[in-house]
């Protein structure tokens, strides 16, 4: 399964390749399985955080109300839906509320293919700060959607 999950970690958490695959080798037993979920949702996370506005953005793959800009919503939602576990009891001190999260995800897409610029942007704030909150949450070094993380053992 990893193997199809390869590719989303390269260039957002590339290190954490190697940390998978090293985990893997354990007897089944032994898999630290925290281990890999962490490095998977680092880079997940960092993936959703780009459609948390990438149609509010002047390089966007298309204007608000298009098809291309539907998708980086659907995109981001999807990403979100593989953390979304972890991401609420990682946020649940903080008052994150998943079901919250998912509607504000669901009226983003709305609003990106009503071409409703206003609501879009108020909805993307939103987004932005929880992904943000829960890349902290990782220790992530710093709140992105594309810088590729480095490994512990360089300077």
């Amino acid at each position: 399964m990893f193997e199809d999950l390869r590719d989303r970690l390269k260039d957002r958490n590339t290190p954490g390749i190697a940390v998978v695959d090293k985990a893997l080798t354990a007897a089944p037993g032994k898999v630290d399985a925290d281990t890999i979920e962490r490095e998977i949702a680092l880079a997940l996370v960092k993936r959703a955080r780009k459609y948390c506005d990438e149609a509010l953005t002047p390089a966007a793959k298309g204007p608000l109300g298009s098809a291309a800009a539907m998708a980086t919503a659907a995109e981001g939602v999807a990403y979100t839906r593989v953390v979304l576990p972890d991401m609420s009891e990682k946020l649940k001190d903080q008052g994150f509320d998943a079901a919250a999260h998912l509607q504000a995800w669901q009226g983003y897409g709305e609003a990106v293919a009503e071409g409703d610029a206003d609501e879009a942007k108020r909805l993307s704030a939103e987004l932005v700060q929880w992904n943000c909150a829960y890349q902290r949450a990782l220790a992530i070094r710093e709140c992105t959607s594309s810088a590729d993380e480095v490994s512990a053992k360089a300077p």
